[in-house]
């Protein structure tokens, strides 16, 4: 029953993201999610497989979902905060939709412990806080530092004649 409620979480990130208006190229989306892949899987596997601070649940179907959250709908989340977040210009709405998005992760993963597709050891709810928050402020400074990139290199190409 759990990897239906999966299924639909990231069907609505999917779909959220898909459907939303992006602040941010689709060069820029492609390079944020990867670089976000890169280190939350390898934060994910030193933090369950290697320290064995969670214990992921070993059924097939749990894992599965595990691997549904962690790869597509944690990612998409993270993604949909970021082109929200580029795209308000008040402090109080980048504030709320870092809440919102925190929580919906934090319900997440509340989730997966209810169900029982993971423990945890030498870990805590206030830890797995301060590791979802950190991702969030990965995310951001991947996007951030993407869209410096991208937007120095239009820069420079914008000044080049044409032949």
């Amino acid at each position: 029953m759990g990897l239906v409620y999966f299924l639909l979480i990231a069907w609505f990130a999917l779909s959220f993201f898909l459907l939303m208006k992006k602040s941010l190229s689709n060069t820029i989306n492609i390079l944020t999610f990867l670089s976000f892949q890169i280190v939350h899987i390898n934060f994910f596997t030193i933090f369950t497989f290697k320290l064995n601070y969670i214990i992921p649940n070993t059924n097939p179907t749990a894992f599965t979902t595990i691997l549904l959250f962690r790869d597509l709908s944690l990612p998409f989340f993270l993604l949909i905060y970021v082109n929200l977040f580029f795209s308000f210009k008040m402090k109080w709405a980048k504030v709320g939709i870092t809440a919102a998005i925190f929580l919906t992760i934090q319900a997440a993963e509340h989730l997966f412990l209810l169900l029982g597709y993971f423990h945890y050891r030498h870990w805590s709810h206030f830890r797995e806080a301060l590791f979802d928050f950190s991702l969030i402020i990965i995310c951001l400074l991947f996007a951030y530092l993407f869209r410096k990139i991208f937007s120095k290199e239009k820069n420079l190409n914008d000044h080049l004649s044409n032949l």
